[in-house]
């Protein structure tokens, strides 16, 4: 019975562990390119693409094929340090073949949004408007109402 319990654990902890993972993938923004429709010589597929702009010095990283099998570039910016950056990128082939850096740059900054300003008190509280359905007047822009509005 122990036996069967530890078991049971193991199989919760592995579980966790690869929901974890999962959902930390989308954590993340990325940096990605339009997919490469697969070539009918697979030699002319990129298997690696460097990065340019991300850092002192370039970045190579392995393709990624979508399930489709097409292949796209694929960068995960999460620890990327706050700044401005200007981004070009080569694909590589199986023989080491590499394409010219794309053009024009891709500009981008990766910061923080500024601070909330004017705090103060009010004696109303401000309007929520849903975005994609028909508009409906709640007294909260944080909480939906809990009953409908007939408006």
């Amino acid at each position: 019975m122990l036996l069967r319990s530890i078991e049971i654990m193991k199989l919760l902890i592995n579980i966790m562990l690869i929901v974890g993972a999962a959902l930390s993938a989308w954590a993340a923004p990325f940096l990605i390119s339009d997919p490469y429709v697969l070539s009918t010589d697979p030699n002319m597929n990129p298997v690696n693409f460097i990065i340019h702009g991300i850092g002192g010095t370039d970045i190579t990283i392995t393709a990624t094929t979508l399930t489709n099998s097409n292949i796209v570039l694929e960068y995960d910016l999460a620890t990327l340090p706050n700044g401005q950056y200007s981004v070009t990128a080569a694909a590589v082939n199986v023989f080491g073949g590499e394409s010219p850096f794309s053009t024009p740059p891709f500009p981008f900054t990766k910061g923080v949004p500024a601070p909330p300003s004017n705090l103060r008190i009010s004696q109303t509280m401000l309007v929520w408007v849903p975005i994609l359905s028909k508009p409906r007047w709640h007294p909260s822009p944080l909480r939906p109402p809990l009953v409908p509005s007939f408006s």
